[in-house]
């Protein structure tokens, strides 16, 4: 059974206040959990601010990051 019920359209604030999904997220942003400005982000889903370019994710690890955060 599934602990959690996350995806990229879950808000950034859930997302890395959780450390399960915290730590998915890392994974493909390293050093996002110690950066104080992903907390501007807090209330986009993590698809919207994945969608700007400083956030550096790929199309295809935008998927990655999604199945691993459903799978939580």
């Amino acid at each position: 059974m599934k602990k959690y019920d996350f995806s990229i359209d879950t808000n950034v604030k859930t997302l890395m206040t959780t450390p399960e999904s915290a730590d998915v997220i890392e994974r493909y942003m390293p050093g996002i959990k110690k950066n104080p400005a992903v907390k501007m982000a807090y209330s986009m889903t993590f698809r919207a601010a994945a969608a700007f370019p400083a956030a550096g994710i790929t199309p295809e690890n935008l998927i990655k990051i999604d199945e691993e955060l459903k799978a939580l």
